[in-house]
């Protein structure tokens, strides 16, 4: 019966493929410190590789990159570089698993610490790290969408993309406007009892209100939408694409 249940169990369990287990026992075995000589080396290296892609010199690159990772396989910066090329190319689970090696060599490097957590995202939560949540990307920037909404509210709406709140702001503030132009006095029944030629009138008092209260409204609603914007998060740089 236990023999039975044994061989259930065996059986339900996954098989990791062969290139994850050489990957994983890379990670967990003791790690040898480069040669200094051979880093700064490969540090140099990579200096290359990065300015020949910049270049558009792919294949130079890509060399460049592989003689990097033999001359220092145990120094974090040829790592990350190398995890780098492994998420340009999908190769999301490698690249994980390349950030934790790095990781392990130097434990405060933040750059690959963050990248490793990104990794951990994609391949084990399947939740995309470089996808954007609703940001001031692609349109006016904060300040512009401030700016315009101080000159009439739900402008600033409109270049944040936000249509019909934007338009709902925008029609209130005219009306506003519009029915304070249409009372007896006009504007002079708005304004006139600032400098004491009107008498102060109480409708025109309401219609300034509320006009002033529209671009409160706006102005507020889009730092609302500023601070709720998450930070961008960018794929790691330089890309390298085309490496194995």
């Amino acid at each position: 019966m236990q023999d039975d249940q044994k061989e259930e169990l065996t059986s339900e369990a996954p098989i990791p493929s062969e290139s994850e287990e050489e990957s994983r026992a890379e990670v967990e075995e003791e790690i040898l410190p480069d040669d200094p000589d051979k880093i700064d080396q490969a540090e140099r290296t990579l200096r290359e590789a990065n300015l020949a892609r910049v270049r558009g010199q792919n294949s130079v690159a890509d060399r460049l990159l592989r003689e990097a990772a033999d001359l220092a396989p145990n120094t974090a910066s040829v790592l990350e570089a190398v995890g780098d090329n492994q998420v340009a190319n999908n190769r999301f689970r490698d690249a994980k698993l390349t950030y934790a090696r790095a990781l392990k060599i130097d434990p405060n490097n933040k750059s690959v610490e963050n990248k490793f957590g990104e990794m951990v995202l994609k391949v084990d939560l399947h939740i995309d790290p470089f996808a954007h949540a609703e940001t001031f990307d692609g349109y006016a920037s904060p300040k512009i969408a401030v700016m315009l909404s101080v000159i009439c509210p739900g402008l600033g709406q409109m270049a944040a993309e936000r249509y019909t709140k934007g338009g709902i702001m925008i029609a209130i503030y005219a009306i506003s406007w519009v029915l304070m132009a249409l009372l007896p006095g006009g504007f002079k029944s708005v304004f006139g009892f600032m400098t004491g030629k009107s008498p102060f009138d109480p409708l025109g008092g309401v219609l300034l209100a509320i006009a002033v209260g529209d671009i409160i409204w706006s102005i507020s609603d889009l730092s609302s939408l500023k601070n709720k914007a998450p930070k961008k998060i960018e794929r790691p740089l330089p890309p390298m694409d085309g490496f194995n």
